[in-house]
């Protein structure tokens, strides 16, 4: 899937060192898709940072053949995000 990043969404990827190819990888392959109620999509993908899991949920917007990227977060509190 083609995406772009919003300038919030490079500060936090260069923040939080999430690479491109983590990036896409979860694109292609999540663990999770959700939506919340603006229409915004959830996908969340559980990976290891630092030999711990972590879960990397990307928000972002769906724009023709575009995923517009808004947000990253990411969290080591697995089960709070991955219900």
């Amino acid at each position: 899937m083609d995406y772009t990043l919003t300038g919030h969404a490079r500060q936090r990827k260069n923040e939080y060192r999430i690479s491109e190819k983590l990036i896409q990888e979860e694109l292609d392959k999540p663990t999770h898709i959700s939506y919340d109620t603006h229409e915004h999509v959830m996908v969340k993908k559980l990976y290891h940072r630092s030999g711990s899991p972590h879960v990397l949920i990307i928000v972002g917007v769906e724009e023709s053949s575009v995923f517009r990227i808004i947000t990253l977060i990411t969290s080591s509190k697995i089960k709070k995000y991955l219900k």
